[in-house]
């Protein structure tokens, strides 16, 4: 996909399948020109206990793009702000071993390194792109 093409879900959802007024309500208090950072969309599912891949099917529903990603690999002014960290300290390098020999990590995972070593989730997505890990799949299903 083009950094420039809109980025919507890639799960989608059947189009008869009705979005949750909860959620509906929360984007138009939010948005702005049509688009909802990731954060944003993260902060409205925990708000409303909703599930965060509900969340992202309903801005797909409702053609809202998602920005700023917080793994920094799509949305922002300028494309990426993920840079690759070939040589993470030495904690990660051992959460992330597993993801290394399948090449893939999901998101969510990388959430919760980043938790548990109490460090940003960019530095997890710049060890990740340094060691060749391809995060996927993105917990609001834009990846």
């Amino acid at each position: 996909m083009k950094s420039d093409e809109k980025r919507f879900s890639s799960k989608k959802q059947a189009s008869d399948d009705p979005v949750d007024q909860r959620i509906t309500e929360a984007f138009v208090a939010r948005r702005k020109e049509g688009t909802l950072s990731c954060a944003e969309a993260f902060d409205i599912a925990r708000k409303l206990d909703a599930p965060v891949l509900e969340v992202g099917k309903a801005m797909d529903q409702m053609e809202i793009k998602i920005v700023k990603c917080q793994l920094g690999l799509f949305g922002h002014k300028g494309g990426k702000r993920v840079k690759p960290d070939a040589l993470p300290q030495a904690a990660l390098l051992d959460a992330l071993s597993l993801f290394r020999k399948a090449g893939r990590i999901p998101c969510i995972r990388v959430f919760e390194i980043a938790r548990e070593l109490s460090i940003g989730r960019p530095a997890v997505a710049n060890a990740c792109e340094g060691l060749g890990i391809k995060i996927t799949p993105c917990q609001l299903g834009a990846f």
